[in-house]
């Protein structure tokens, strides 16, 4: 038989699909359509929330990079030899404290050199505070310069927590051993506290816009610094029994 001939037998031919053979088909046509779909849906809110994801963690990690910045740059206040304690303000939600950043004045040569400045969380915001002129009144209204909105204290309470070294860290003998830090508390800190703080840790939740703290986008940043004028106690061999002895070096 020819090739030609076998094509028109099968042509003639009206065998077909069975009624089962069909449904089957059709379920696993609709199963399979119904997974594509699912797939697709799935991709689709992914890419709409994806904005979202990106904006808060670049949001978050621009203005912990700040915040590590200026507290890694705190000074002494004053000159030699009177200087004074870094801090001169701290509560749970603002700082404030000598620092220099080595950044330059306008003419882009002469250094601005230690002045104060701060950093302030209110209604949602983190804000810098810049203090007026060469930043050298702490009792000058300051300039606020926001670095993250959306976002919501998550460090027990407030964004920042104090602590000042334990004199009692110092005995090796007791079992067991003193712990290092010892929180400082206060609404704001008394400046008997203030000369005494040598760890500051910062914590505060990032949100998309328009939305909470609580929304699963949502992304936690914290810091934890110790202040550049504190000694360390591991350079005591008997407990201080004067506490200021293991505090800044501010002198």
């Amino acid at each position: 038989m020819t090739l030609l001939a076998r094509i028109r037998r099968r042509m003639a031919q009206q065998r077909g699909f069975t009624l089962i053979e069909l449904m089957v088909s059709m379920t696993v046509g609709v199963v399979i359509i119904g997974v594509a779909f699912g797939l697709l849906d799935a991709v689709v809110r992914t890419f709409g929330t994806s904005g979202d994801r990106v904006d808060v963690s670049q949001r978050g990690r621009r203005a912990m990079d700040t915040v590590t910045q200026k507290l890694r740059s705190q000074v002494c206040g004053g000159i030699n030899p009177d200087f004074t304690p870094s801090f001169v303000y701290a509560d749970k939600n603002k700082v404030v404290f000598w620092s220099d950043t080595g950044d330059k004045a306008a003419d882009g040569i002469t250094p601005k050199g230690k002045r104060l400045r701060g950093l302030e969380f209110a209604s949602g915001t983190l804000n810098e505070l810049e203090f007026p002129g060469t930043g050298q009144d702490p009792a000058a209204t300051p300039n606020k310069r926001e670095l993250t909105p959306d976002v919501a204290a998550n460090n027990n309470g407030g964004l920042f927590r104090f602590y000042a070294y334990n004199p009692q860290a110092a005995n090796q003998t007791v079992t067991p051993a003193p712990a290092l830090y010892i929180e400082l508390t206060g609404a704001p800190l008394v400046a008997a506290d203030l000369q005494r703080i040598v760890r500051v840790t910062v914590g505060f939740t990032a949100f998309p816009r328009k939305s909470s703290a609580s929304d699963k986008l949502a992304a936690d940043f914290t810091g934890d610094f110790l202040s550049r004028t504190a000694a360390s106690p591991y350079e005591f061999d008997d407990v201080p029994t004067d506490p200021t002895v293991v505090e800044p070096r501010c002198k």
